[in-house]
């Protein structure tokens, strides 16, 4: 899937968290709904994580990136790309016009095929057996999100199915605190809804169960739930809870998550988000 000038720049503003929280919400359900959206979105990524390494983002871009990708999960993929350029280039030399024909023809590709490719340009480079071990194991955990993102689709959509009244998904990631530039907009129209959140953990501890409670931003709890359905993923671990939509009256909220370990709650994260009622 091509993408445009505009396209890769509206997508890039979306991965530093730089749009509203409707155009977010938009890009979020697309790439649930679309896989070659998804694949487009890998790719853009890829291209940002690439241009932060190679000291090509300005600096105020620079600064936002880091921001947003200091937390564990997106951290990590940061420093995985590191280790990939600070190898090849050591096998290399540093050859800088090599690399950039390098990079140029991978970021022309699906990121699927973009995986197997420096694989196999760096087990060529390096001739080493473990390279080619790597370039397997980032594969096969590409199939593994894939997977996942399809089981949490089905389960969305078996939630809605069932749910009465009607259900409204939406995805809590790791990041959203209070005092955010764009904190995380949850559009609710009128009615009677029931809110299914989708709250991912940024830890990567295993917890029996996690107790949530919601907070309005002046500190006054208006809901909690306990829960033992914690899920593994790639990015570590989820949680799903379910409120009723008149909690959310219209306001800012903190969502505060402990996870139960060994008969004790833990801090796991805090969420700040805004509701907009429709």
């Amino acid at each position: 899937m091509l993408v445009s000038h505009l396209e890769e720049q509206h997508l890039t503003r979306y991965l530093l968290g730089e749009l509203a929280g409707e155009e977010q919400a938009r890009v979020e359900e697309e790439y649930f709904a679309d896989d070659a959206f998804f694949e487009c979105l890998c790719a853009v990524e890829e291209e940002l994580i690439c241009a932060y390494l190679q000291g090509r983002l300005p600096e105020p871009r620079r600064r936002r990136f880091e921001e947003v990708y200091s937390a564990p999960p997106r951290w990590r993929r940061v420093e995985a790309a590191r280790a990939w350029v600070a190898a090849a280039t050591a096998v290399r030399g540093g050859t800088s016009s090599f690399w950039r024909r390098l990079l140029a023809l991978l970021r022309e590709q699906s990121p699927a095929l973009r995986l197997g490719m420096a694989g196999v340009a760096l087990m060529v480079l390096a001739g080493g057996g473990w390279l080619a071990w790597e370039a397997q194991r980032l594969k096969a955990r590409l199939e593994v999100a894939r997977t996942e993102r399809a089981v949490l689709e089905g389960k969305i959509q078996d939630l809605r199915q069932r749910a009465d009244p009607p259900l409204l998904s939406f995805v809590l990631t790791p990041g959203l605190v209070r005092g955010a530039e764009q904190p995380k907009k949850l559009a609710i129209p009128a009615g009677e809804y029931l809110v299914h959140l989708h709250v991912i953990l940024d830890s990567e501890r295993q917890y029996a169960g996690v107790h949530a409670a919601l907070r309005t931003a002046e500190g006054v709890e208006v809901w909690s739930q306990e829960t033992a359905e914690v899920a593994s993923t790639t990015s570590g671990t989820a949680v799903d809870l379910r409120l009723p939509a008149r909690v959310l009256a219209g306001n800012d909220y903190v969502l505060s998550v402990q996870g139960l370990r060994r008969g004790a709650r833990e801090d796991v994260g805090s969420y700040y988000f805004r509701v907009v009622r429709r």
